[in-house]
This record gives C-alpha cells, sequence and structure tokens, in this order.
C-alpha cells in the first residue's frame, strides 16, 4: 500500500483500517513517508479519543506519536504543532482557558485576564496552556494598559514574563510593542531592563526588518520592531553606551543598526522645533554628548549636522568648529560629497558647508588648534571640487600652520586662472619676499577697476612704501583710500592716521602711481607665469565687440606661426603703432580650450621674419562685410578685412598669409596687406596654360576650355572678345583656388588664341561607325572607343565609315564634327 492510499483511508474516517494499513507498511519499510503515514492516522485517532473522553487510549496514542515523530521530517514545525495540540487537549483546565482566551476576544479582555491569572494561582497552569494565556494577558494591555495604571500594566508583562510560552514568537513581538506603549505612558517603566527580561536575542526576522520611512510612523505596527525599541531608549534617556551594550546582544544587530536608529530619533526630535524654539542647540549638544567616541555615519547623522549648519548664525562659526569635531571629521559618507539640485539651481554639498563654516571660525580664531582630520579633508574638497574658494582657504591654512612654501604653489595655480584682485592681495599678505609683496599689491590694484574694493591694500601698499622711503607714493595710496572712504561714508581706519603721521608734511603727494605700479609688477608676474614660455604673436585682426548691455569693445586677435590664437582688448596692448601685423611676445594660459593672454610685451621680431609674403589678386570686394577675397599665387582663397582705399577688385598686391587658426572651423584664411605691385608684375605670378574650346554655348553666352583630365574653366562672353569653335586651342592665365568640397575653381584673368600644340586635347579618327540606342531610343554611336553624339548621326548608317574630330572634354573624347566617307 502506498502513502496515498493510508491518507485516503484517513479522509474518510476508516482510522482502524488505515491504522493497520500503515502499520503493515512500516514492518515493510522505514521512510519518512509511512512513519508520516502512521503519525497523522494516530493523530486523528488521539483526537477521536479526546472527542469520546477516552483519555487512556489518548494517552497511549500520545506515546506511539512521540516515538513516530523521531523519525519525520518535520521541517516546518507542522507535526510538532499537532503533538502539542492534543497534549494541550488533555492538560489540565484546557477547557477554562479555551472559554476565558474566547471571552477574552469577544471584548471581556479585562476580566478574561483576572480570572486566568486567578486559575493559575491556584492550580499553576501547565506550560502546554501558556500561549493562550500570553494571548489574554496581550489583549487585556491593549485595551487597558492606558488605565490600569502603572503598576497593574507592570503586574501583567512579568506575569507573561514568567511563562514557557515559544519565543521567538508573533505573540512575544505583541507584548514587546505593547510594552513600549506602556513606557511612553508611564515614566516609571524601565524599558531597558525590561528588554533584558525580554531577550533580545528573541526578535523575529519580521521585527528586524527596516521599513524605509522618511518619519516613524504613528502606528507601532508598521516600523521596525527593533528600531522602535532603539528610538524608545532615546526617549527614555538611556545613553547610547547603555542601548549599544544591551542590543550588541544580538548578533543580527550591528552598530551601525544602532546609531542609525539613534541618529533618526534625535533627527525628527530636533527637526520637530520651531524656529525660535530655544532647545534645538541644547538638544543638538546633547545627541553630540551621546555620540561622543562613537564612530557614526549614516543618513540621519548627516541631516542633523545639515540642520545645525543651517540654523547657526553666520556670526558664530567658533562654534561649528567645536560642534563639526563633536559631530566627527570622520563620519562624512559618500553621499555628503553630492551637490544637491533643485530643478536646474545647484547647491552645495554638506562638506562644502561643513568646510566653509569650519574654516570661518579657525579664521575667526587665528588657526588655533586645528584639527589635521580637517585640513585632509579640505585637501580632498580642493582635488574634487573646482572651487577657487576651497583652494583659498587651504593655501590660508597652510600659511597659517607656516607652510608658506605649499601654500604659495596653490596661490600660483590659482592666479594662472583666476586674475583677482583679492587673489593677489592674499598672495601679498603670505609671502615673506618684500618685492613680491609689493609686486602682488601693484597687481591687485592694478586688476580691479573698482577702488571701493582696494582699502586695505592701499594702507598695506603705502606702509611699504614708507619703510622704503617713497613718501609721494605712500601718500598717493593714502590719500586715494581717504577719498573712496569719504565718498562712501565710511569709517577710516585707525591705520590711516597712524600712516599719515609718518610722512613729513612737505612732502608733495605724487600726481599718480600707475608708473610705479607698471614698474613693479614683474615680480609678481615672474612668480606666477614662470613655468609658461614666450610665443611670439601678431595682430591678426582688429575688431569691434559687443558685450553686455551692447557696449562696444574694441578687441584684437594675436596668432602664432603655428595657429594659436587668443584675443585681447585693444587697450592692454603695449607700446605704438598698435596695428596689423605688429608682433609681441606673450605668455598664454589654455584653460578648457580658451587661450588667455596673461604678459605681453612689444616683441624685437617683425612679422617679415615669421610670414613669408605671397602675390595674391584681388577677385571681389564684398561691401556688406567690409572685405575683400583674395586668390593668392599658392593657391588659396584669403579674406583681407584691412586695406588701403586705393585697393580695387582685379588689383595685383602682396600679403601676409595668416595661418589657419587651431580648431577654427572656417576654412577661409586671412591676409594682412602689405602692398600693391603693377599688374604685368602681379599677373606673372599665376599659371599660363593650353586648354581646348570642347564646348560652345550660344544661348548662354560662354564657352568651356578643357587643360586635361578634370580640369576646365568656364568662359562668358562678358570676359573677352574672342569667340573660338569648338577645337580651337587657347592661351589662358588664370586664378585657382580650392571650393568647399576640395574641387579646384579657376577664373580668368587673360585668354589669347594659339597655334601652339603642347597638350593633345584633340584629334581626328576614321572608321567604322557602330550605332546603339539608349533607354529613350536615342541613337548614338562609337568609331572605335570614341563617342560620337545624336546630332552628328543625321543620314549615317550602322557600318558606314567615316571620319570624326573629336575632342577630350575633361573625362572623355567626343566628336564634335564628322565626315562621311564615300570609298568602299
Amino acid at each position: 500500500m502506498s502513502y496515498q492510499e493510508v491518507m485516503s483511508l484517513r479522509q474518510v474516517g476508516r482510522l482502524n483500517e488505515a491504522i493497520s494499513v500503515a502499520e503493515a507498511d512500516l514492518r515493510n519499510e522505514q521512510s519518512h513517508w509511512t512513519y508520516s503515514a502512521l503519525f497523522w492516522v494516530l493523530r486523528d485517532f488521539c483526537r477521536l479519543c479526546i472527542e469520546r473522553n477516552q483519555v487512556q487510549s489518548a494517552r497511549e496514542c500520545i506515546r506511539r506519536i512521540e516515538l513516530i515523530i523521531r523519525n519525520i521530517n518535520d521541517s516546518q514545525g507542522y507535526a510538532q504543532d499537532a503533538l502539542l495540540s492534543l497534549k494541550r487537549q488533555l492538560t489540565p483546565y484546557v477547557a477554562e482557558v479555551q472559554r476565558l482566551s474566547e471571552n477574552s476576544k469577544n471584548g471581556q479582555e479585562e476580566l478574561a485576564y483576572t480570572q486566568i491569572c486567578e486559575l493559575n494561582r491556584n492550580y499553576t497552569l501547565s506550560p502546554l496552556l501558556h500561549e493562550d494565556f500570553g494571548w489574554i494577558i496581550y489583549r487585556y494591555l491593549r485595551v487597558c494598559y492606558e488605565t490600569c495604571g502603572s503598576f497593574n500594566a507592570r503586574k501583567a508583562l512579568k506575569t507573561y514574563l514568567e511563562l514557557q510560552n515559544k519565543r521567538p514568537s508573533i505573540l512575544h513581538s505583541s507584548i514587546l510593542r505593547i510594552a513600549i506603549r506602556i513606557s511612553e505612558k508611564y515614566n516609571d517603566f524601565k524599558f531597558l531592563p525590561f528588554l533584558g527580561y525580554w531577550d533580545l536575542t528573541m526578535f523575529t526576522s519580521d521585527d528586524l526588518q527596516r521599513v524605509l520611512t522618511f518619519a516613524p510612523s504613528s502606528n507601532l505596527e508598521d516600523d521596525c520592531l527593533a528600531e522602535k525599541c532603539i528610538e524608545r531608549c532615546v526617549k527614555s534617556k538611556y545613553s547610547l553606551e547603555e542601548i549599544n551594550e544591551s542590543f550588541r546582544v544580538n548578533s543580527q544587530i550591528s552598530q551601525d543598526d544602532i546609531y542609525y536608529a539613534y541618529s533618526r530619533c534625535y533627527f525628527f526630535d530636533i527637526n520637530n522645533c520651531k524656529d525660535e524654539d530655544k532647545t534645538f542647540f541644547e538638544r543638538i549638544d546633547n545627541y553630540l554628548a551621546e555620540i561622543d567616541g562613537f564612530h557614526v555615519s549614516n543618513d540621519y547623522h548627516s541631516k542633523i549636522l545639515t540642520l545645525y549648519l543651517s540654523k547657526l548664525p553666520k556670526n558664530k562659526s567658533e562654534l561649528a568648529v567645536l560642534t563639526i569635531n563633536r559631530w566627527g571629521l570622520g563620519n562624512f559618507r559618500n553621499e555628503d560629497w553630492v551637490k544637491g539640485k533643485k530643478e536646474e539651481k545647484v547647491f552645495p554639498s554638506l562638506i562644502e558647508n561643513v568646510i566653509t563654516r569650519y574654516f570661518q571660525g579657525l579664521e575667526n580664531n587665528s588657526f588655533h588648534n586645528v584639527d589635521p582630520e580637517f585640513e585632509i579633508l579640505l585637501e580632498k574638497a580642493c582635488e574634487k571640487y573646482d572651487n577657487e574658494q576651497l583652494k583659498r582657504n587651504l593655501a590660508i591654512l597652510l600659511s597659517a600652520k607656516g607652510d608658506k612654501e605649499r601654500a604659495l604653489a596653490i596661490y600660483k595655480s590659482l592666479l594662472l586662472d583666476l586674475n583677482k584682485y583679492y587673489v593677489w592681495k592674499e598672495l601679498a599678505e603670505i609671502t615673506d619676499d618684500l618685492d613680491l609683496k609689493i609686486s602682488a599689491y601693484c597687481k591687485a590694484i592694478v586688476s580691479e577697476p573698482q577702488d571701493d574694493f582696494l582699502g586695505d591694500i592701499h594702507l598695506s601698499l603705502a606702509k611699504l612704501m614708507i619703510d622704503d622711503g617713497l613718501f609721494p607714493e605712500a601718500k598717493r595710496e593714502l590719500k586715494t583710500y581717504a577719498d573712496t572712504y569719504q565718498r562712501k561714508g565710511w569709517h577710516i581706519n585707525e591705520n590711516y592716521n597712524s600712516l599719515i603721521s609718518q610722512i613729513p608734511n612737505d612732502v608733495p603727494t605724487a600726481e599718480n602711481n600707475n608708473p610705479f605700479y607698471e614698474s613693479h609688477m614683474s615680480s609678481a608676474e615672474d612668480f606666477v607665469y614662470s613655468d609658461i614660455d614666450w610665443t611670439t604673436m601678431f595682430i591678426a585682426d582688429i575688431y569691434n565687440s559687443k558685450k553686455d548691455g551692447n557696449k562696444i569693445v574694441k578687441k584684437v586677435k594675436l596668432i602664432s606661426t603655428d595657429g594659436v590664437s587668443a584675443s585681447l582688448k585693444y587697450n592692454k596692448l603695449v607700446g605704438s603703432n598698435k596695428e596689423l601685423g605688429k608682433c609681441y611676445d606673450v605668455k598664454i594660459h589654455s584653460k578648457e580650450g580658451r587661450n588667455e593672454i596673461v604678459l605681453i610685451k612689444e616683441s624685437e621680431i617683425n612679422i617679415n621674419q615669421l610670414l613669408p609674403l605671397v602675390v595674391c589678386y584681388v577677385d571681389y570686394h564684398n561691401q556688406e562685410k567690409k572685405c575683400y577675397h583674395l586668390v593668392s599665387e599658392n593657391k588659396k582663397g584669403l579674406l583681407l578685412s584691412s586695406a588701403p582705399e586705393n585697393l580695387k577688385e582685379g588689383n595685383f598686391c602682396i600679403c601676409y598669409e595668416v595661418p589657419a587658426e587651431k580648431n577654427e572651423k572656417s576654412k577661409r584664411m586671412k591676409a594682412i596687406f602689405h602692398s600693391l605691385i603693377p599688374d604685368d608684375e602681379g599677373i606673372e605670378k599665376f599659371p599660363l596654360e593650353t586648354a581646348v574650346v570642347d564646348g560652345v554655348n550660344e544661348e548662354k553666352l560662354l564657352f568651356h576650355c578643357v587643360f586635361g583630365r578634370n580640369s576646365g574653366i568656364i568662359i562668358k562672353y562678358k570676359q573677352t572678345k574672342l569667340r573660338p569653335k569648338i577645337g580651337d586651342y587657347v592661351l589662358i592665365r588664370y586664378i585657382q583656388e580650392r571650393n568647399k568640397d576640395g574641387r579646384d575653381i579657376r577664373k580668368m584673368l587673360t585668354i589669347e588664341m594659339t597655334d601652339t600644340i603642347d597638350k593633345v586635347l584633340k584629334k581626328t579618327i576614321t572608321g567604322k561607325i557602330r550605332i546603339d540606342y539608349n533607354f529613350d531610343g536615342e541613337e548614338f554611336g562609337f568609331v572605335e572607343d570614341y563617342y560620337v553624339p545624336t546630332s552628328l548621326l543625321e543620314g549615317i548608317n550602322e557600318g558606314d565609315l567615316v571620319c570624326i574630330d573629336v575632342v577630350f572634354n575633361g573625362e572623355r573624347w567626343r566628336a564634335y564634327r564628322l565626315v562621311k566617307n564615300n570609298i568602299k
């Protein structure tokens, strides 16, 4: 018999027969299936005995079941639960407990709880009934915990903890959820000690499952129970150390889990403070006091710091240093480096905000006791972000520490991209080199057109001038400072009075200090730009550029012989004769594909030493764009934007050919005018070549000439008085350039008839003609391999002997005259 057959007998109630068959099967084969079949049949038989009150038979049946269950694969625990259910039904007072359990489910929670406690005191209920007992306690507490008082609630929990029910379980977790509510209701409830009795190793897998919510739920059932317990401990004022020690008994709960729940609880508590709530910073302080000494790194820990920085007044950055140190400079996450973004607006990352406030605090405290971790954080931020302020902060910090070599290197790098007065000022303040200090102050003044920002710089430079005995110049600096501050109505610094008192009264005030600035800027420039080589460039273009508000600014474009170009305001050029072709020695700094001239001086080199002269023909004048189109003897099309008024179309001139700019999309090169030359002298520089006329179009008043394969020219009647026929040889002088498609375009300069034959571009052929037809039914012919068009075939038949004159049209030979030969 099979397992299925035994189950079939069992299902129809033939239990005695099913037992006999199962026992017979078990004697023949001992397997999970044979033991299982007998187990379930005996289970049903035992239930029947219990229903009939045949207690002895039921107990005997349970004894047999206990022997059998050992040989069953009961991974899900179904068999074990069935056995316990049978034992429960034979347990004393089971009926009373079941009755009380039903009462507690039906609205008599308090009465059922009172009666089962009384029953247990009188008769000590079996552990088999403790599961029901526990649920009765739970239902009672769920309904009555708010009204029964602290003592009775705690007494009920103590009663539950003394039970011997299954743990972990849904009941055990439910009791803990109620205990949390009791703790919230009654201040005298010692929650953390209770957790020790409840046993924190008894969480179910669901109790440890984190629910990703933005805020704690009002429904206790929705939150991760383990986290809810930690949060309750926080609110009960237990220390993080106590919580950590208690919860780490559960190997499934990591320190990070504990810290996460801890920070989460504090965050929402802090975040709920109103703007005017004075306890905000107190709560922050309490939190930091608790986490001191722990490595806490999670989302809510970072959010707490973000909240703090957002509410800390700008004038209290010294407090930020202390707070951030306590928060932990080593507690940042990768996410804290990411910038925020809302719609199209980008916001600084937490790291950037922290560094800004921390640095301000250090600066206000003269950089005393700088945490080495902050310097490391700042260096890392400088590498990650393209942020000039962070780099300046690092340089100032290094200088304050005495590491001026590294600080100067940062300023050298910064000033390559940032020619701002405040960066030059900071360079001057940290260097010990007196020449560099004076030079940097001069650069600061020259680089900032608005004197409103230069007050401190004028005072600092004046002091250095006084120390060097330059009283007139120092007096000018101080006057400039005083004039600006008086005009603005600002308070004049006490240093001004001290400095002005050091200058003799009879010393005149220098008219202006521009000569001094110009003569003293070289030290700063050499410091910043020493690693950049000098490059000789020339003015290739002078033009007007529109800026904001449509203000027109005159600018120049300079180009080197290898095509490197850079633009500059015209008024930045030094020296005289600032015209096209003028050469300068420059230092160029490139960033993000843009070239910037950082230093410039007149060059001893002349443009004749840089560029060759070429003869050009003036093809046409574009009056709209105010430029001339030239074609050079080198077959290049050039644009000339500046030329003498007497230059006309058809003239010949000498120009400098400007190199094409690198990364310039336009293929049209530019030229710089040198001089006009006579026509007979200029024309000799252009090609003179024999061609054959291969086509005449009387309707369009033009003819076409061919020089060779894929090489031809169109000549209009209006260009010449010649009216040649097909097959005539002509001598043509022309200009030539390449168009955008890469094809050579020729334009005639002169043309004349010629008998000189230096190319075979026409010939005469005699032979029999072959006739063929195209797709439209039109006939055409061939003599040998020479093509005969339809227009020449009138009266000609297949095989006729003919004499044809053929001309080469640049691609193939084509007949233009045919004579029929009547000789047979």
